[in-house]
């Protein structure tokens, strides 16, 4: 059960909607950050682009905790917002992480292969 506050903005304002809200924007951060990272990757040193290169994925790992706050909310103010914000922000990332190491793993294996057969051509 949760409990109504006089003042909706009271509500809207809270940590957990903060917290759900920082969620959403910290993915879409995190690909704003990736396509500029992608663009100038290139023109820095390979240290600098290491560490530009984690900028990306801190945003996008900052999004799981921040959904895991905005679904403690419910309980206090319901699920208005809070549900798929939460959700959104613990999922999405979970599952951007498992696609790209399916798929690092896969292009690992299709690198293996295709250079075992250039050796065989030799």
């Amino acid at each position: 059960m949760h409990s109504e506050s006089s003042d909706p903005e009271e509500k809207l304002d809270s940590l957990f909607h903060k917290a759900g809200s920082f969620s959403i924007y910290a993915i879409v951060a995190s690909f704003v950050l990736q396509f500029v990272y992608s663009r100038i990757w290139m023109r820095v040193s390979p240290d600098a682009a290491r560490l530009l290169g984690l900028i990306p994925t801190v945003a996008m790992i900052s999004a799981i905790p921040a959904g895991v706050i905005a679904l403690c909310g419910i309980p206090h103010y319901g699920r208005k917002k809070l549900l798929w914000k939460g959700l959104v922000g613990m999922i999405c990332p979970i599952v951007l992480f498992v696609f790209s190491v399916y798929f690092s793993a896969y292009l690992r294996a299709r690198i293996i292969e295709e250079t075992q057969k250039m050796e065989q051509k030799k």
